[in-house]
């Protein structure tokens, strides 16, 4: 996924908290963009700062909505420095830099839904076939226990570039979140989700079918013609649910989509079958399914997080819509709001691939 949005209400601010005479227009809103001027040679916004839209000297940028960031103090209330009238939850004083109106507006810990509750009896995958493995392994950033096997033979997490010989040797993590039992009448059955995915060997299929099908039940989809969208964009951001983490290491992603500590874009890169990027969108779908993703995201890695958070992904910015349409432009506008490509579906990555994909989904599904 190319395009991963940044989701912080207003906005939000990465500062030492200091309480210094604000320079002249600071602190004002510049309603251009919906957003706080903010002086960028003490406060970081998340995102690029836009010039020309406040008084003041040079150094005076709108930091516009929806960039968000955190003061250290408000960041371990689990809050978000806001204008105290963007603010409709309760606030902490003296956490935050400016005027006594920028309060620490604390986020509810609460999961939105009982459809985003972490099972505690189900189905569990066998454990992954060791017998041939070639060393044993451990991630890079959670340091998650696994064994360097064919990805044929994986039932869990696998992660890229921790173990000797070919692509497909990948260093596996025994899954060991359960998903809730598949009902019988289900949208897809396993053999239709084995064609659709007909690279995965029959023993990964059956690991990820149960994950796959409690994932459509967040992302509300429950027509043909959404399903055939939903699989159509996760092969083809997963490569036909191949790679559960992103090849390249994340340094790209330095400094933007909330990647603003050291490493940041390193430990927060793609993962999961939609690819999940960056701190802004681990911490938001973390919060939304009470997970802990922003703290242990290569948990994204591994089937259990991995299509939660896909269906977060898809819930909060794709939607349903699109995919109601049951037509090549309203799938393209799915294509669109994932990729991102500046809104221009002929500057989006895999365009061909992904109609491919959905036309070859709705023969399968029967749509």
């Amino acid at each position: 996924m190319n395009m991963i949005r940044e989701t912080f209400p207003v906005f939000v601010l990465i500062v030492l908290l200091v309480r210094t005479r604000a320079a002249a227009g600071e602190w004002e809103v510049c309603r251009a963009a919906d957003g706080v001027c903010l002086d960028t040679n003490r406060y970081h916004c998340s995102q690029s700062t836009i010039a020309g839209l406040c008084p003041g000297a040079s150094n005076i940028r709108c930091c516009p909505a929806p960039a968000g960031v955190l003061s250290a103090g408000c960041d371990k209330n689990n809050g978000l420095c806001k204008l105290r009238a963007s603010c409709a939850a309760a606030t902490l004083s003296g956490l935050c830099p400016g005027p006594t109106n920028v309060k620490c507006c604390v986020r509810s810990t609460t999961p939105p839904s009982t459809t985003s509750a972490i099972p505690t009896s189900g189905f569990l995958p066998d454990a992954p076939d060791i017998s041939n493995s070639r060393a044993t392994c451990r991630t890079e950033h959670n340091r998650l226990s696994g064994h360097c096997i064919d990805r044929s033979k994986c039932t869990g997490g696998t992660f890229n570039g921790l173990c000797p010989g070919n692509s497909r040797i990948l260093c596996c993590v025994a899954e060991t979140l359960p998903a809730p039992n598949v009902q019988r009448g289900a949208l897809i059955s396993l053999n239709q989700f084995t064609q659709l995915f007909r690279h995965v060997s029959s023993t990964r299929a059956r690991a990820l079918y149960p994950y796959f099908v409690d994932s459509l039940n967040f992302a509300e989809i429950t027509t043909c013609h959404r399903l055939a969208a939903y699989v159509a964009q996760l092969g083809h951001e997963s490569n036909g649910l191949l790679y559960f983490e992103e090849l390249a290491d994340g340094s790209a992603y330095q400094g933007r989509l909330g990647n603003l500590n050291p490493g940041d874009g390193r430990r927060y890169k793609g993962r999961g079958p939609i690819q999940l990027t960056g701190r802004t969108n681990y911490r938001n779908a973390g919060a939304a399914l009470g997970r802990p993703f922003e703290e242990t995201p290569e948990r994204v890695g591994m089937p259990s997080g991995g299509f939660a958070a896909a269906a977060w992904y898809w819930k909060t910015y794709v939607g349903n819509a699109a995919a109601d349409a049951a037509t090549t432009a309203g799938f393209d506008r799915t294509t669109v709001a994932i990729n991102g490509c500046g809104g221009v579906i002929t500057r989006c990555n895999g365009v061909g691939d992904r109609r491919k994909r959905w036309r070859t989904a709705r023969e399968t599904l029967g749509c």
